[in-house]
């Protein structure tokens, strides 16, 4: 799939290269003789110099690509094309067969960006100098490619004159681009390297012959994401001065104004990398891992054993557990003391639910949340959601039975203030159960303690539907969930979860039956194909922070 559409966004990179015409040839020409290679992400980090504040690697490799069905494809080539696009605006594409003429040569691909030269220039993209560093895994090819389809083929109306330098034994081509920037190239051992500018190619060639380069920037910063032996890179990103990059840019930029206060917050985080993989089922994983300034966060983390998955149904569409809402609900408040602005705000709405709703946030609500909670959609043709086809159940986990206890008291007299609602308790195989009926005597929800530490509440679904889990009929033991679980940190701060999104077209479509564009065409078609997405965020160590996306896809003889 990837030779299908992807390689025209990478061809129009690799084109520049019809620009140096027939000097380029000597540069290919020089070294025929040698296969070359792939070269892998942090091989491609040791190709940028340290001053870099961003790269961007990307795999050209057919075989890792093809992995991926059509939806899993388009995913990731608009993450691609994104990167490449003001890359591509300013070089000379022609119409070549990627397949045949670029494919068997090229060997990866890595993009920097680089801060100006000039203090005078603001930081807005334009005025970035740019790096690409392409690989060519097999340089006979690559020769022949420049003889028959450069020199052979080349339209001299698109080619600017050029001129040649030596830098440190190095032949560079200098030239200029279709909108007469400059553009530097140069072909060192397996890679043909390409600059903005003449400072940046010789930057690069001085990294490439021992000088620092962005791998020191990283390990120095101690960030690097870690993949499953079965997973292959796509993409990488790295951002080793996250702050500095974006306090500088945001600064420098006559179009962005923000508060102090913001530009504050991004000293929280230090520094940034994420990837794309694909593994040997073809899912989707994405990874963004964050080092994050000890002055500014908290070393507290919400790791969690997900124990309460043991008790949400197999066929569960959609779930969300986290744990520890007692520190998170700590954590806010710490957060409202520093800024003034939220502080008032939030005590605003944190005064209007306790009036409303005649609880404390604080000792009433999350003091007893020490534990897991989970909310979970589950389907259902009973009850009075039934119309919809779903429900919805919560559980908590809590170490003070009492309190909650005293929590469920209050609800219960706010709810019976209503007239159209009344609340019963009754018995449903020797487990007490409270129920909340509206005017029709329908179940509006339930709740029950399943043991000392385990609260369940149902919403739109008898309460007998809870009654029965067992280990080897829930969620933890679905095949989808672990499959696609598998490839997730097992340590982690709970899950995000959906396995059934016909089911979630289908709801809202139902919802929205007045409204024929209730989910467009285009969004129907991807979340059809998708067969189902989990989300974690795990510490992998002290001040580090991290987001796992894992999405499978469904072959196509089953869409």
């Amino acid at each position: 799939m990837f030779k299908k559409n992807y390689k025209k966004g990478i061809f129009t990179v690799v084109g520049a290269v019809a620009i140096v015409t027939v000097g380029g040839a000597y540069l290919w020409t020089r070294t025929i003789g040698n296969i070359g290679k792939e070269f892998t992400p942090m091989e491609a980090a040791a190709m940028v110099p340290d001053k870099a504040w961003m790269g961007t690697y990307i795999s050209t490799n057919s075989e890792s690509w093809s992995k991926l069905n059509e939806t899993g494809y388009k995913i990731a080539e608009n993450m691609v094309d994104r990167e490449l696009d003001s890359l591509s605006r300013q070089l000379l594409s022609k119409k070549i067969n990627y397949d045949k003429d670029i494919d068997p040569w090229l060997g990866n691909i890595m993009i920097a960006k680089l801060p100006p030269d000039k203090k005078e220039l603001t930081l807005e993209p334009e005025n970035l100098n740019v790096l690409a560093v392409i690989g060519i895994k097999d340089k006979l090819k690559a020769a022949m490619f420049i003889k028959n389809k450069i020199q052979g083929g080349a339209n001299q109306n698109d080619i600017n004159s050029f001129k040649t330098r030596r830098y440190k034994g190095v032949l560079i081509i200098e030239t200029k681009t279709q909108t007469n920037a400059p553009l530097d190239i140069a072909s060192i051992d397996d890679r043909l390297i390409m600059a903005s500018d003449s400072e940046t190619m010789n930057q690069a060639i001085d990294t490439m012959q021992g000088g620092p380069s962005f791998v020191d920037k990283l390990e120095r910063q101690k960030i690097r994401l870690k993949n499953s032996s079965k997973e292959t890179a796509l993409i990488r990103i790295y951002m080793p001065d996250y702050a500095t990059l974006m306090k500088t840019s945001l600064r420098s930029s006559p179009k962005t104004r923000l508060a102090a206060r913001s530009l504050d917050k991004i000293n929280d985080v230090e520094a940034i990398m994420m990837g794309l993989s694909v593994n040997e089922r073809g899912l989707l994983h994405f990874q963004t891992l964050a080092k994050l300034d000890p002055e500014e966060n908290q070393a507290n983390t919400r790791i969690i054993p997900n124990e309460i998955l043991s008790y949400l149904p197999n066929n569960t569409i959609a779930l969300l557990n986290v744990g520890k809402l007692d520190i998170a609900w700590s954590s806010l408040l710490s957060t409202a003391a520093k800024d003034r602005i939220v502080k008032f705000n939030f005590n605003k709405y944190k005064k209007s639910f306790e009036t409303s709703m005649n609880l404390d946030l604080e000792r009433d609500v999350f003091s007893w949340m020490d534990g897991e909670f989970a909310v979970a959609v589950i389907p259902t043709n009973r009850g009075f959601l039934a119309d919809y086809g779903l429900s919805a159940v919560a559980m908590w986990t809590t170490s003070q039975r009492s309190r909650a206890e005293e929590t469920l008291e209050k609800l219960e007299a706010k709810a019976q203030s209503f007239k159209d609602i009344s609340v019963r308790t009754s018995n449903v195989n020797g487990k007490e159960i409270t129920e909340w009926l509206n005017f029709r005597g329908e179940k509006v929800l339930s709740y029950r303690w399943l043991n000392d530490k385990y609260l369940i509440l149902t919403v739109g679904t008898p309460p007998d539907r809870t009654t029965n889990i067992q280990a080897n009929n829930s969620i933890s033991k679905d095949k989808t969930f672990t499959t696609i679980a598998s490839y997730l940190p097992k340590t982690n701060e709970g899950y995000f979860y959906i396995n059934n999104f016909d089911t979630i077209i289908e709801v809202l479509d139902r919802v929205f039956e007045d409204q024929s564009d209730s989910v467009t065409p285009e969004a129907r078609a991807a979340l059809s194909s998708v067969e189902a997405i989990a989300l974690t965020t795990s510490v992998p160590k002290p001040f580090f922070s991290q987001l796992d996306i894992v999405m499978s896809f469904k072959s196509a003889n089953t869409k």
